[in-house]
Order: C-alpha cells, then sequence, then structure tokens
C-alpha cells in the first residue's frame, strides 16, 4: 500500500483530472495505428490461414472448438510478433522490460483486492485481463486513478495467512511472465512458445485461486510456518528486484548492440509505420511503446501523489524518503523498480504504525 498525501480529502489536483485524461490519450495512441493501418487486417487474415504474420507456423487447435480455438490463434498471431530475436530483438527486448515492470503492478492489484473486498479495485484478474486486452496505456491509469481516490491513508491490514501467502502468488506471476518469454531465449519450438504466452494471457485467471489455496495451506499450519515479518514489502522488494533486473539487462543489450538505440526502443514513433510486409510488426512496436511510456508517466504520477519532497522519515528509519530518490530510481532501474518501492515504502510505515498502535 503506498500512502496517499491527502490534505483535508483535498487535492492540489483531482486524479481524475490527470489519470483519465492520460487513460483516454493512451487508448487513442495505442488503437489508432492498429486500426488505422492494415495492420489489423493482416493479424486476422493470417489467423483465418493459419500462419503467423511473417509466415511461420502456428498452432492451429488446443481444445476442438473453432470459435475458442479462432481466437487462441490471434492471440499466438498477435504476440508471436514480438517474439522473434531473429530479424529485430527490438520488440522482444522491450516486451521483456514492460512485462517484467507489469509483474510488479500484478502485485499492486493482488494486494490491493484483498483489501478491497466490495469496490472497484477488488478482482485482480479483471483489471490483469483488460490490461491484456486493451493495452497498458488505459487500463493502468484508470486503476490508478480509483486507487488514489478509494486508499485511505492506513488500508486495512491483511490476515496473516493472507499476508503471507503474497509472496508466493507474487512467485507464480513472475513464473507466468516467464512462460511467455524464455521459451523464445530457450529456442523452443514455435508451438511451446505460442502455448507459454497463452499461459502468460490468461494466466491471471489463475492467480486468485493460486492465492486462496497458498492462504489456506498457511492457515492450516498454524503457527509452525513463520514467514516474514513484512511479507507484502518482501513481495515487492522481490518483484521490483526482477524488474530492475529486466530493465537493466535490457539496457546493457541496447548498449552493447551497435544497431539498436534507446530512443527506437522506447520512445514511440507512429511516423516510421510504413505499409509494407513489416507493417504489423512496426504497428505493435508502436503499441507497446505507447504501453510502456503510458506505464512511466502513470508510475511518476503516482509518485507525485503519495510522496512529498519534504523529508518523511518512518518509525523504524530515518532515510529520506523523497521524489528526488523516487526519481533516480525509476530513472536508473525502471518504472517497474519505481512502482515496487513506492508500496514497499507504504507497506513498511503501516507496519510501523501497527506496531506503534500496539506498544502504546
Amino acid at each position: 500500500m503506498a500512502k496517499t498525501n491527502k490534505s483535508s480529502s483535498k487535492w492540489l489536483l483531482e486524479p481524475d483530472y490527470l489519470f483519465l485524461p492520460l487513460a483516454g490519450l493512451g487508448l487513442l495512441c495505442q488503437w489508432t495505428p492498429l486500426l488505422a493501418t492494415t495492420a489489423f487486417a493482416v493479424s486476422v487474415e493470417a489467423t483465418k490461414a493459419g500462419v503467423l504474420a511473417n509466415g511461420g507456423v502456428l498452432k492451429l487447435t488446443w481444445t476442438g472448438i473453432e470459435p475458442i480455438d479462432f481466437v487462441l490463434r490471434y492471440i499466438s498471431v498477435t504476440f508471436a510478433a514480438f517474439l522473434d530475436v531473429h530479424h529485430d530483438p527490438t520488440p522482444f527486448l522491450l516486451l521483456f522490460d514492460l512485462v517484467f515492470s507489469l509483474a510488479v503492478w500484478d502485485t499492486v492489484i493482488l494486494t490491493e483486492s484483498r483489501r478491497d473486498k466490495t469496490g472497484p479495485l477488488r478482482n485482480s484478474a479483471f483489471w490483469s485481463l483488460m490490461r491484456n486486452y486493451f493495452g497498458a496505456a488505459s487500463v493502468l491509469p484508470t486503476y490508478f486513478s480509483l486507487y488514489i481516490k478509494k486508499q485511505p491513508q492506513t488500508g486495512p491490514k491483511l490476515p496473516r495467512n493472507e499476508a503471507q501467502a503474497i509472496p508466493f502468488t507474487t512467485i507464480w506471476n513472475l513464473l507466468l511472465a516467464s512462460a511467455l518469454l524464455f521459451p523464445t531465449l530457450l529456442g523452443a519450438h514455435p508451438f511451446r512458445i505460442q502455448d507459454g504466452l497463452l499461459l502468460w494471457f490468461w494466466g491471471p485467471l489463475s492467480v486468485g485461486l493460486f492465492q486462496r489455496i497458498a492462504s489456506s495451506l498457511i492457515a492450516s499450519s498454524g503457527l509452525s510456518y513463520k514467514g516474514s515479518t513484512n511479507p507484502i514489502g518482501a513481495a515487492y522488494n522481490l518483484v521490483g528486484a526482477v524488474s530492475s533486473l529486466a530493465h537493466l539487462s535490457v539496457s546493457a543489450w541496447i548498449f552493447s548492440s551497435p544497431n539498436l538505440t534507446f530512443s527506437g526502443t522506447y520512445l514511440p514513433n507512429p511516423w516510421s509505420i510504413h505499409e509494407g510486409p513489416t507493417i504489423f510488426v512496426d504497428v505493435l512496436l508502436v503499441f507497446i511503446q505507447f504501453g510502456y511510456t503510458a506505464l512511466t508517466l502513470s508510475v511518476l504520477a503516482l509518485g507525485f501523489y503519495t510522496l512529498s519532497v519534504e523529508k518523511v522519515t518512518t518509525a523504524k528509519s530515518s532515510r529520506s524518503v523523497s521524489l528526488p530518490t523516487f526519481l533516480g530510481i525509476v530513472a536508473v532501474a525502471g518504472p517497474g523498480a519505481g512502482l515496487a518501492w513506492l508500496f514497499r515504502g507504504g507497506e513498511s510505515e503501516s507496519e510501523a504504525t501497527s506496531a506503534k498502535n500496539k506498544n502504546s
């Protein structure tokens, strides 16, 4: 939980005025190139023909039910366009960074869904699937707007078994992300790559069940499982470290390659799109570039709502928590690491406040 700086329930700028226009702009920027060019038609025709957009082999059957298999083939055609490191690794590198950054957001929505049992944040699978369907550029700003407005100064403390299960579910989320990305790096058969990307795409449906099973197992173990003194903070440490490692690895790859640039990888350039054999990949690269940009802007905006430039100290530490520190983390380690740091700090403050209240 990232603690928000509310003052008499008044904001300097209402979250809706910032995040909802960002969501609308993100939706427009991601989907206009796809629908205004032949890229969407190319993807549909490739799905009908039973081949990938680049002519590669496409798995045709998963369930034996054609309407369902058609949807699965279309998803495979779409995401397989990113999973080609042989011709141009740029889309794969950006996807690698983006997916592990979004794994931090997956931990956020999981944790807050346990706290918000009846409100708009209660279903983490809904938010993840909406992101996978419509793109991060519109879904993340919408979620953060709702989160900031709903989040009280001190969120409800989770039951011990649910809190202790969060790190295990975070590992499950990271495994789902790995299923999308690592088969390509390991040179797996195209069918296994497509199985992995579908496992990631539909994986959010399994997260809630995994969390409930892990919670039940921990509850049934009684006090024999000690766990962590701050399990949610530990989960943010883990996923933040993985996101940071992914971002730094991609940065190192780009830096060491004479054919890659940081601007060409991260900055969207719709004017680079031209009709031709690579139209589908070109459009999808711009699609996720806008997604990464919106993720970064959303995390920065959330930082401005949850931090102040004045020194803030927790009951446990004299460490200064400030916007410059946060901005430095985002600049060096990426938006996922910055997001994890925000929420890790909020959890530490909450734990310190709870401990202080118990002792008073």
